[in-house]
């Protein structure tokens, strides 16, 4: 932990050093602004258009990989995403490497804020910067690790607000790091004693909500097929103090639906098996196949010519634009495979052209007087307020709504079918 007034702790307290940014995303948005305030920050990318797109005050935006060299520290954040069979996709944290690799000199840090298993800080990347720069990490440049925690659409977990884990390779790093990151934040630094620890911190964050949520998931496939309202069995079962207050859910996203593999391919690598977790994953990615079969049995049930369906909101979660691993998506996919579909989809928060061709000659922006035989909520975006009025209108007494948010059923009328998770 950092207990001493170390050479690199004074040099902090009136730093003016540059802050290299390996990537953009919506978490580094708020990372760069901040930073910017405090620091001289180069952000880089590969995507030449995405950086002519951008502009943030004392910084400089570049696809020019020799300007990084300006740069004292280097913080390093980029998508951990999987392959098609479920593995640990780590190419681009190797890119970002690589690329700082070619630029770091003498004296530098290199942050990394990507979710990875446990040892990958220490292990891969330090390997790869060891071999393409000829330097010693402890010796010559030093390690930090410090997993981004934000939760994209929820105003009360910015950057800001929420507290930053902390680690580096040696005490002294340890100390301007944390110092770097208590200039830009409200809340706390927690200080850990090794990279590992704040590696798996990260991983434990987003297998636990995984986990609670399979459990919903279970609990609420049982429930309904024994005719038993799990909203209310939820409502009553959270009175307890103790009680987690975890819904039923999809589960997609960059991170929820992502980090879990990391961690099973982890254990896997040393003969071990997380059991829970790996099921876990099975009755959470089964959900869709659940959904849609409640949207197949009305077809099956009504045998309509042309079944209208009406998708609400494709996003991973409510109030972003991001469709990365988005069961909605998937769903959708599943709906357009069929002829017996009229499809429209509704999501105000995802950018024009950010899907898949076949979805955006389906996707609607504004509503008039449609009517729909089945409509499927996604997520409860506050862009949806402005068609509240408009619920009621778009269904006839034998429409079936599959609300997976379980928000919306006092918008409709008492005559139709309403189902929730």
């Amino acid at each position: 932990m950092c207990t001493t007034n170390s050479k690199r702790e004074k040099a902090a307290k009136n730093l003016d050093i540059t802050v290299f940014m390996a990537v953009f995303s919506f978490v580094n948005c708020q990372s760069r602004e901040l930073l910017s305030q405090k620091f001289k920050v180069i952000a880089y990318d590969i995507d030449e258009e995405r950086v002519s797109q951008l502009k943030v005050d004392n910084a400089l935006f570049t696809c020019c990989e020799s300007d990084m060299k300006k740069a004292a520290i280097y913080i390093i954040t980029v998508p951990t995403p999987i392959n098609k069979d479920m593995s640990p996709n780590l190419s681009d944290l190797i890119q970002a490497t690589s690329s700082v690799a070619r630029c770091i000199d003498k004296g530098n840090i290199i942050i990394y804020e990507s979710t990875v298993a446990p040892g990958t800080t220490e292990g891969l990347c330090k390997e790869n910067l060891e071999k393409l720069s000829g330097l010693i990490c402890d010796e010559d440049f030093f390690l930090a690790y410090s997993p981004e925690r934000v939760s994209p659409g929820v105003d009360r977990a910015t950057i800001k607000q929420i507290d930053k884990v902390v680690s580096a390779s040696t005490e002294e790093t340890l100390c301007l790091v944390s110092k770097i990151y208590q200039e830009i934040i409200e809340s706390r630094v927690i200080e850990v004693s090794s990279i590992k620890i704040a590696e798996a911190a990260k991983m434990v964050e987003n297998i636990q909500r995984d986990v609670n949520i399979a459990l919903m998931n279970e609990l609420s496939t049982i429930f309904f097929n024994t005719e038993i309202d799990f909203r209310e069995v939820l409502d009553a079962a959270s009175t307890k103090w103790n009680f987690m207050n975890v819904r039923p859910g999809f589960v997609g996203g960059h991170c929820i639906g992502v980090d879990p593999y990391y961690f099973i391919d982890y254990t896997k690598r040393r003969n071990m098996n997380a059991k829970l977790i790996e099921l876990s994953r099975v009755i959470n990615e089964s959900e869709v196949a659940f959904v849609s079969n409640l949207v197949n049995e009305f077809v099956n049930k009504h045998d309509n010519q042309k079944t209208r369906i009406g998708i609400f909101g494709i996003s991973y979660k409510e109030n972003v634009g991001d469709i990365r691993n988005s069961k909605m998506i998937d769903l959708c996919n599943h709906v357009l495979k069929s002829n017996t579909f009229d499809i429209s989809i509704v999501d105000f928060d995802v950018p024009i052209g950010k899907c898949s061709k076949e979805i955006e000659k389906h996707r609607i922006f504004e509503l008039s007087n449609e009517i729909f035989d089945i409509i499927v909520i996604g997520n409860d975006h506050d862009s949806f307020g402005k068609i509240e009025k408009k619920w009621s209108s778009m269904v006839h007494p034998n429409s079936r709504i599959i609300d997976l948010t379980g928000k919306f059923e006092h918008l409709f009328s008492l005559d139709t079918e309403y189902y929730h998770l």
